[in-house]
């Protein structure tokens, strides 16, 4: 596989899965604690505010982690599982602003919070040639094999 040609839909739909996994994680755990906590007798209000921190911080590190991963090498830890890469939409090395925070964090948050802007950005991904989605555009980024 060139550096020119998008690497196969299932390799980066596993690698977003494997990413996703573990950002979901921290909600699943949060989840679990909660309604064990909200078994138990006493403020539930406090424990769930406890716990929900606990959530949220473990989110946060998994972000920063991902953004570091992506921005330094390239690769978060489903595309290092998969074997891709981020690289400048001209296959240079792409920068910690566009590869990290860009398309990790701020698109990120938009899949996290606005549901519908993951399949507006997936669903760009299918239909372009490239399979470049939304945040590699807004990036200036594209996936290629490593």
């Amino acid at each position: 596989m060139s550096e020119r040609t998008a690497p196969p839909l299932q390799a980066r739909a596993v690698a977003a899965f494997i990413d996703a996994s573990m950002a979901l994680l921290p909600s699943g755990i949060v989840m679990l604690l909660v309604f064990g906590n909200m078994l138990h007798a006493g403020d539930w209000v406090t424990r769930f505010a406890r716990v929900a921190g606990v959530g949220w911080t473990a989110l946060i590190l998994i972000g920063v982690g991902q953004c570091m991963l992506v921005g330094f090498t390239g690769q978060s830890y489903g595309k290092l599982a998969m074997r891709l890469r981020v690289v400048r939409a001209d296959g240079g090395k792409a920068s910690l602003l566009a590869a990290g925070f860009i398309r990790t964090i701020v698109c990120g948050a938009l899949w996290i919070f606005m549901p519908g802007f993951a399949l507006l950005d997936v669903g760009v991904g299918l239909i372009r040639g490239d399979g470049r989605c939304v945040h590699d555009l807004v990036a200036g980024t594209k996936v290629v094999a490593a």
